[in-house]
Formats: C-alpha cells, sequence, structure tokens
C-alpha cells in the first residue's frame, strides 16, 4: 500500500508488519516498537501526522496492559517521537477508556 510518507513530498509505504516503511527513493528510514502505536487510538491524528503505523516509531520506557505507550525516553541523540510538530521527550501519555 503506497501512502504519503511522514516526510513532505516524499512517498512511504506501509510494510507487511503494518509500519511505515522506508522511502521509495530510501532516503528515510524508521525503526518501530512491536506495541500498538499510540496514534491508532485517534483517526484524525493518523491523518495529520500522515502515520497510519501499527508499531510506535521508537521503544516506550513503558506500556499499558493494551500495549499502548505511557512514557517515551528522553534520548540525547535526539531519537524522540515526533507528533502534531511536538516532540514527545520524556513525556507522559494517559489514556481515556470509554
Amino acid at each position: 500500500m503506497i501512502s504519503p510518507g511522514y516526510l513532505p513530498g516524499a512517498l512511504c509505504f506501509h510494510n507487511g508488519l503494518g509500519s511505515l516503511g522506508p522511502s521509495l527513493d530510501s532516503i528515510y528510514y524508521r525503526s518501530y516498537d512491536n506495541k500498538v502505536n499510540f496514534l491508532r487510538t485517534n483517526k484524525v491524528w493518523q491523518l495529520l501526522t500522515r502515520d497510519y503505523s501499527e508499531n510506535n516509531t521508537r521503544n516506550a520506557v513503558t506500556y499499558n496492559k493494551y500495549g499502548l505507550p505511557l512514557q517515551f525516553p528522553d534520548d540525547p541523540k535526539g531519537k524522540t517521537v515526533l507528533f502534531l510538530d511536538t516532540y514527545l521527550t520524556n513525556v507522559k501519555i494517559t489514556y481515556k477508556y470509554k
């Protein structure tokens, strides 16, 4: 499945595992965890970030019983989670269940 990638103007695809793969011209790569992507809790967030991946773009510090991340680590190398033009660095996430 081909879909708009994370970088403006770059095309990316979702691999067989449901995660955003490298761009077709191999200019951008990501590594993913094996847990539920927190963006999957809101279709608007997926649309705005153009990320429909099954998994998170990096490992979280902790996860809840549903596999959703509760906190992403502070990474001095700059490998943070980007969400709506904000880097989620050492942020704690809470979920409201219906």
